[in-house]
């Protein structure tokens, strides 16, 4: 009798973003816009930007700036305030049910159920999977091209994808088995060239060389011409969960973050639930955390668990300090694994 070997398959993860100027990243920047222009007069308001089908009138100057569009030639010509709505649904809103003490840790909430999730690895410094790393450097690097005057002919859209391939049994990335780049660029702009200063300006720049080998497969502007953008070309929706997180990785309970106040725990758990991820990490108590958050009591008796409870403040009022306008530009390119936030500086932990 034959006997059949199965061929032995090489873990990978793949993480796909589409960041900064695809519709979807539009739609979060105008409502963490909206946000931020409210939390800078009233650091108490009570925020949630949520609407189907329309942008309000009354923020279209905030709209506006939040988009940067100011031609047909970047793509965004197209877009229009395209429906025009009083402000007396605003004012009869939903999400005022919490009200916070002036010692800001006694909180009465009556509609405020959330399952929030914190993921964090240390395959990078920065305790955030290597995959969405890279996505989220890769595309970053690419509007600093843009705005400094490198790239004359790239246009907003961009996206970016990375496949990973893993060691046997771990999460240690040992290669970029697959990367994908795909830019919105200006007509007559020669293939060869858009992929040549992809690879030099990018690809060899952002990405570590240890991952990058002769196996490393390179799919640069596979389509072979992306000239036409933005409102024209696509719809755009506010609230994608997993490109603005980790990619894939951990779980996550399902609320949007952009658009929201911090009484929404949907946003300001999840900050929470992150510190405590990272923290965790980088006490070398763990390789990989995924924390779950979660608005009831909860009388688990493990190691880990205790530690976090003796660290950590989770009541509702001790994580919603972030009542500043600071929520458009972790809108773009994930709100994890950026030096530059609270929630992603480790604590000591005492145990």
């Amino acid at each position: 009798m034959e006997t059949c070997e199965w061929p032995v398959l090489v873990p990978e993860r793949m993480n796909v973003m589409s960041v900064f100027y695809l519709l979807d990243k539009i739609c979060d920047q105008i409502s963490d816009a909206v946000l931020d222009a409210h939390l800078s007069f009233d650091p108490d308001a009570k925020v949630c930007v949520a609407k189907t089908g329309m942008i309000l009138l009354y923020y279209q100057q905030i709209c506006i700036h939040a988009v940067c569009y100011c031609s047909v030639f970047l793509g965004l010509g197209g877009f229009k305030v395209l429906y025009v709505k009083d402000s007396a649904e605003m004012e009869r809103g939903h999400g005022n049910e919490c009200l916070i003490s002036p010692f800001f840790n006694s909180v009465s909430c009556f509609s405020m159920q959330g399952l929030i999730f914190g993921y964090a690895t240390d395959e990078t410094e920065e305790c955030m999977p290597l995959s969405v790393l890279l996505v989220h450097k890769t595309t970053a690097s690419r509007k600093t091209l843009k705005w400094n005057g490198t790239w004359l002919w790239l246009r907003p859209g961009r996206k970016t994808q990375v496949c990973n391939v893993d060691s046997n049994g771990t999460v240690e990335p040992i290669q970029v088995y697959t990367l994908v780049i795909s830019v919105h660029h200006a007509l007559n702009t020669p293939l060869q060239q858009i992929q040549k200063e992809l690879m030099e300006k990018v690809v060899k720049e952002i990405i570590p060389e240890k991952y990058l080998d002769e196996g490393t497969i390179y799919h640069l502007l596979p389509s072979e011409k992306f000239v036409e953008g933005g409102p024209k070309s696509d719809p755009g929706l506010t609230g994608r969960k997993i490109i603005g997180t980790y990619g894939g990785w951990g779980s996550h309970g399902g609320g949007a973050f952009s658009g929201k106040d911090p009484s929404k725990v949907d946003c300001s758990a999840a900050y929470a639930a992150q510190w405590i991820t990272k923290s965790l990490v980088k006490a070398d108590l763990c390789k990989r955390v995924l924390t779950q958050v979660r608005s009831s009591s909860c009388n688990l008796s493990v190691s880990l668990w205790n530690i976090v409870w003796k660290n950590f403040d989770l009541r509702f009022g001790a994580i919603i300090r972030f009542a500043k306008p600071i929520y458009q530009n972790p809108a773009c390119y994930g709100h994890f694994g950026r030096e530059e936030y609270t929630w992603e500086i480790p604590k000591k932990l005492l145990y």
